[in-house]
């Protein structure tokens, strides 16, 4: 099973998430509160080698990174 597929098949169980007792609910409220902490660190990280290899996809194509031109009407 592919990430993607394990994610979509992750968030139709949590859509899916019921509890029975206020125990319950407070473990599960807890560890969705872990979760989200989770997610948002690979969303993070994912996002950081995103951009990395979209820059070294542009250097690779002959694009200079972080070079800006030099103005025209300096003083």
């Amino acid at each position: 099973m592919s990430n993607l597929e394990q994610l979509d098949a992750m968030i139709a169980e949590l859509a899916a998430l019921e509890a029975t007792s206020d125990d319950d609910r407070l473990a599960l409220v807890t560890e969705l509160a872990q979760l989200q902490k989770v997610a948002t660190a690979a969303q993070a990280r994912l996002a950081a080698a995103l951009a990395a290899s979209q820059r070294a996809r542009l250097v690779r194509a002959g694009f200079r990174i972080g070079v800006r031109p030099a103005s025209g009407g300096g003083p």
